[in-house]
């Protein structure tokens, strides 16, 4: 990266403050690492962007790939917990259980080390 010089801190400034500005995390960081991408291609179009940030992911081994998928079904498994509900038995449970900031310390903990999926999704 020492080829780009200060163009290097772009994309991550660019993502902070369009999720401070916009409140939208997820747009925001699309567009820091598409920023990211077209600084890297030299000012390629959208479309040459998109193909080569697809063909850097599945080129190598597909290990990347493998973690975006990975990344994806954890992704819509919450998701799915969210629109059925679980989340709310979830604070209902810990609502009448944990009446100490020990036991939500503790409870917090637990629940990291039983919900740890790998290095990537936690």
């Amino acid at each position: 990266m020492s080829e780009f010089g200060a163009l290097s801190i772009v994309p991550p400034l660019l993502a902070i403050a369009l999720a401070i500005l916009t409140r939208k995390a997820i747009l925001s960081l699309f567009l820091g690492i598409w920023s990211g991408a077209v600084i890297f291609t030299g000012g390629l179009g959208i479309v040459q962007t998109f193909d080569w940030i697809v063909g850097a992911i599945i080129a190598d081994d597909g290990f990347q790939a493998t973690i975006l998928v990975f990344t994806l079904l954890l992704g819509s498994g919450v998701a799915m917990v969210w629109n059925l509900g679980g989340t709310y038995a979830i604070r209902d449970w810990a609502i009448e259980r944990l009446d100490t900031q020990r036991k939500a310390g503790l409870a917090a903990w637990l629940l990291g080390i039983v919900l740890f999926f790998d290095d990537y999704a936690n």
